[in-house]
């Protein structure tokens, strides 16, 4: 896996956050082609620390 570039989305990315907002977070990875969604969130989950959620 190779990150590419990471681009900010959702409230804080609008200047519409408070305090309590969560940070959202698109990442564009190499590397994960042909693997499917439960195969890149074990990657992800590997990788990120541990109090760190996400999505799909």
């Amino acid at each position: 896996m190779v990150f590419r570039e990471a681009y900010p989305v959702g409230s804080r990315a609008r200047g519409g956050c408070v305090e309590e907002s969560d940070a959202d977070v698109v990442l564009l990875i190499d590397g994960v082609q042909g693997l499917n969604r439960i195969e890149r969130l074990s990657l992800f989950l590997d990788v990120l620390a541990p109090k760190v959620e996400f999505m799909v």
